[in-house]
């Protein structure tokens, strides 16, 4: 007995002296809150709840000074801890539920707006949470804020979306969110807020009408709340309502000097650049925002052709400031309006580095590698976008059209239905969607998608044309023919309308009609690189070689880098048995202009041709001594000597400089990554070839070649997929090495 009373009245002395340990910890982070030092005052409360645990009052100090911190993170399980220790705090039982709100918990935070009411069946905030977590929204802010993130990333697509696309709904409680919403405004008819809140919630659920009524509403409530005219500024522009959305933001431009540079913008994409300007010197004359001004004063003179002045004027920013995410950004901008697309992306990826978080940046580096004819990275670019701000339906778009140009059918539709949450009218990611079905082999949902379009969209260029498609898919042609030619006849220039016409001509022997669509367009555009590509196919398979021959003459003298001429002209030459006769009329060519690139390339390819390796390498050189960096001949003799295992480091130097000067050409990938092979560099091949596949995936020697590459790193099943897709070409002159290279994979 005597030494249980003894451990007792120790309990009860340690108990004790921790309490008082705690107050004096909780007394110090009190002191150093009230100076505003956050992390002194964190590292007293920590120390206070190691002392007392189940204390609720010194946890709720943790977690505010975490929220004070804008550390929700560390934040939320102090409120949820102190919420169940202090049952009947409503503040902290409100707090708690709005940061496992924001966290995604909706079932955690209903249960959190419950006890409130139960509480206090009056309180507002409250029965606002309670329609939030039904309804599986974010916080207001938070949702507005992305919002307006995803049309800055590219104001000139905005249009692609027409609604906000509000917080995929999380719980099909939609009827008990609305009663929780309208239950707010009840119990306080007066609050904006409330208001804003059931606005909010008919926007979500794609009930805009009654949204915009709503907010408008509230701005009548309080006509400053900056929250309010932001949203109603942001459902006019994307509504199609420009006009209308500059009186709200004029006002947040009144209300907060620093809207004046979203006003700019809204002016100069407008093509008001007297007023973007007006806008500008007033927040000059104010010193606030220099570099954001500077940077919009810069973006108004490039949109006045200015682009020295805002060379300048960005230049000046840049040595203030070099690892500013914004003015690396403008000055990527002033470099691609000199049509330095090399020096712009260098740019826009120094923005990635400089804030890995900056949406615009990745969004511009993905543009860019567009540009490039750069698949892949542009992939990644995009993703990073989306990982940043879901709410960018732009990027998702992008990410479609990629997955489509290189023939990733399935990923490109998964891409066109993640977008479609947000925005599930828009006709331009249904259009993706249904190519994305249809190529992949979906073919009865692609056609009941397409016949819905033509339903909503039957004057759409685009729509009629991916109708088309469907028809040649149902060999319904006539249907196919019809839709081809109303497709043209919304938009002449829609040059998949008239490739998949003209495709449809040859194959219903109507080949004077192919040549009378052909010879229209070239009159009107007798340069368009890629319609005289189509001309020259379309003569070629009709026979009338001479005209081909032609075509592909002036393609090569418009471009002496494209190499699908060259291999088109070379094919002709072979098939008609004339390569003594083409050479002698190159040779006479080159004799006259002996500084002629494309002919002596000419002439180097049917030496080529005619087995003459060593006078056509001798000729490729020649090439190079005229213009070193003559692509096509730095490719070929790159390959010819790759091709006897010979010069293997002289062949890589030769294709790494093409490749340098036409980065966006496959054949160049192909070239670089077999050389890579014969080196046995195979990292290095693989990149390489992955890229030529990506670029060209309906060239079976590509796919051949990835193959090797992949069967000489031991990665058989990949080997065996690339193999197979190359076999499945017809007439593929690596068949019988491809089929060898299986039977060493076996079964």
């Amino acid at each position: 007995m005597v030494v249980l009373s003894i451990c007792a009245l120790a309990a009860a002395f340690c108990a004790r002296n921790d309490g008082a340990l705690r107050a004096e910890h909780l007394r110090k982070g009190d002191h150093y809150l009230a100076q505003h030092k956050l992390l002194e005052a964190i590292v007293e409360y920590r120390i206070a709840v190691q002392l007392g645990p189940s204390s609720g009052e010194s946890r709720k100090k943790l977690g505010r000074a975490y929220l004070l911190l804008k550390d929700t993170t560390h934040a939320l399980p102090e409120f949820v801890r102190a919420a169940d220790l202090l049952p009947h705090d409503i503040e902290v039982q409100l707090t708690a539920g709005k940061l496992l709100q924001r966290a995604g918990q909706f079932d955690d935070a209903k249960a959190r707006a419950k006890r409130v009411l139960e509480l206090d069946p009056r309180n507002v905030d409250a029965a606002l949470l309670l329609g939030s977590a039904l309804v599986g929204l974010q916080d207001l802010d938070g949702a507005v804020a992305q919002i307006q993130d995803a049309i800055t990333i590219d104001p000139g697509q905005s249009h692609t979306y027409s609604v906000l696309g509000g917080a995929e709904l999380s719980s099909r409680q939609v009827t008990e969110a609305e009663a929780a919403f309208r239950k707010a405004v009840a119990l306080d008819p007066a609050s904006a807020r409330a208001k804003v809140a059931l606005g909010y919630f008919f926007w979500s659920t794609r009930r805009l009408p009654e949204a915009e009524t709503t907010f408008t509403q509230a701005l009548r409530l309080d006509s400053g709340s900056e929250l309010v005219n932001r949203i109603l500024a942001t459902l006019m522009l994307l509504t199609h309502r420009v006009p209308e959305a500059e009186p709200y933001l004029q006002t947040l431009a009144r209300l907060q000097p620093t809207h004046g540079l979203t006003l700019a913008d809204y002016y100069l994409a407008q093509g008001r650049q007297g007023d973007s300007e007006r806008v500008l010197r007033s927040l000059a004359a104010d010193g606030t925002t220099t570099t954001q001004v500077s940077l919009r004063f810069a973006a108004l003179r490039l949109a006045q052709g200015r682009v020295q002045e805002a060379d300048e004027t960005i230049d000046a920013v840049l040595l203030r400031e070099p690892r500013n995410p914004s003015v690396l950004l403008a000055k990527a901008q002033a470099l691609l309006a000199r049509r330095q697309v090399a020096d712009a992306m260098a740019k826009a990826r120094a923005a990635t580095e400089a804030d890995p978080h900056d949406a615009r940046a990745h969004y511009m580096l993905g543009t860019l590698y567009m540009q490039v004819n750069e698949p892949k990275p542009a992939i990644t670019a995009f993703r990073e976008v989306l990982q940043i701000n879901p709410r960018a339906v732009t990027a998702q778009v992008e990410l479609a059209k990629l997955y489509l140009a290189i023939d990733d059918t399935k990923n490109s539709a998964r891409a066109a239905v993640e977008a479609l949450k947000a925005d599930p009218e828009n006709p331009e990611l249904r259009t993706l969607l249904a190519r994305g079905l249809l190529g992949s082999g979906e073919v009865d949902r692609a056609a009941s998608e397409i016949r819905s379009l033509l339903k909503q969209y039957p004057r759409s260029s685009p729509v009629q044309t991916l109708a088309a498609t469907m028809y040649v898919h149902e060999h319904d042609l006539p249907a196919a023919k019809h839709a081809f030619e109303h497709a043209l006849e919304l938009d002449r220039d829609n040059l998949d309308a008239l490739t998949g016409l003209v495709t449809l001509y040859a194959r219903t022997d109507r080949a004077a009609d192919a040549h009378r669509l052909i010879d229209s367009r070239l009159a009107a555009s007798p340069n368009a690189t890629a319609l005289l590509e189509l001309a020259a196919r379309t003569y070629a398979t009709a026979g009338d070689i001479p005209r081909a021959e032609r075509i592909l003459k002036q393609l090569i003298a418009q471009d002496a880098t494209n190499l699908s001429a060259y291999g088109m002209l070379g094919q002709i030459y072979i098939s008609e048995h004339r390569l003594d006769a083409a050479l002698l009329e190159y040779e006479k060519a080159a004799a006259n202009d002996p500084s002629s690139v494309a002919a002596h390339t000419v002439v180097a390819m049917i030496l080529e041709a005619q087995n003459k390796i060593d006078a056509a390498r001798k000729r490729y050189q020649k090439v190079l001594d005229i213009d070193p960096n003559a692509v096509v001949a730095a490719n070929n003799l790159a390959w010819s000597l790759a091709q006897e295992d010979q010069n293997l480091d002289v062949a890589l130097q030769l294709a790494q400089r093409a490749k340098q000067h036409l980065a966006s050409e496959a054949r160049i990938d192909d070239t670089l990554g077999w050389i890579y092979y014969k080196k046995k560099l195979m990292p290095q091949a693989i990149a390489s070839l992955e890229e030529s596949v990506t670029r060209d995936p309906r060239n079976p020697l590509h796919h051949y070649h990835l193959g090797m590459a992949y069967l000489q790193s031991g990665d058989w099943p990949r080997a065996r997929q690339a193999l197979e897709r190359a076999l499945k070409q017809p007439g593929f002159a690596g068949a019988p090495d491809a089929r060898k290279a299986l039977a060493t994979i076996g079964g």
